[in-house]
C-alpha cells in the first residue's frame, strides 16, 4: 500500500493541495497511524489493479479509500469525488448513509473504507505509466491522492 500525505495548501500559500508521498510513513500502519501535525491529514488511496488495459470487458476502475484512526471516510463529500486526467465523477451514485457495497470495512482492519468506480475509458489515461489522482473534499478541505499505475492497451488494437 503506498501512503499520501496531504498537507492542505491554504496553509502553506500554494494554489492547490499538493501531495507528498511516501513509500514508508513515520506515522506507522494503517489502523494504528497517528498524525502529528494539526493541519496534515492523511489520505491513503488504492486503484485496485496498477495495471489497467484500455481493451478489456470491463469499464470500470475501482479505487478505494481507506479509513483508519486518523481519517474517517464518512467526512467524505462522496459528490466531489473526480478521478484521472479528465477528472471524471463517479460511476455510482450513492450516499455514505446507504451503506452499500461501496461503503464498508474492505480490508478488514476495522475502519469503514469507501470504494468509488470510474470509467476507465473516460478517465482520460493515454497507454503508459500514469499517475491515477483521485481528488475529492473531506470536511471542507479540498485533497488529492495519486498512486501510480500502468495504462496498457492490449488485445487487439487501439482502445475501444
Amino acid at each position: 500500500m503506498r501512503w499520501i500525505v496531504l498537507i492542505p495548501a491554504l496553509a502553506f500559500g500554494l494554489a492547490a493541495c499538493e501531495p507528498a508521498a511516501v513509500s514508508e510513513p513515520d506515522i506507522g500502519t494503517p489502523g494504528n497511524a497517528e498524525a502529528t501535525v494539526t493541519d496534515e491529514v492523511v489520505l491513503s488511496i488504492d486503484v485496485r489493479s496498477t495495471v489497467v488495459n484500455l481493451n478489456t470487458p470491463s469499464e470500470q476502475i475501482p479505487v478505494a479509500v481507506w479509513g483508519s484512526e486518523v481519517f474517517d471516510v464518512y467526512g467524505i463529500d462522496v459528490a466531489s469525488a473526480t478521478f484521472g486526467p479528465n477528472q471524471i465523477a463517479r460511476l455510482h451514485d450513492f450516499t455514505l448513509e446507504s451503506q452499500t457495497d461501496h461503503v464498508r470495512d474492505i480490508n478488514e482492519d476495522g475502519f469503514v473504507d469507501l470504494l468509488f468506480h470510474f470509467d476507465k475509458l473516460a478517465a482520460g489515461f493515454e497507454v503508459g505509466v500514469a499517475d491515477a489522482c483521485l481528488s475529492l473534499v473531506h470536511n471542507d478541505i479540498p485533497l488529492t491522492g495519486c498512486e501510480t499505475i500502468t495504462v496498457v492497451a492490449q488485445g487487439g488494437g487501439p482502445p475501444k
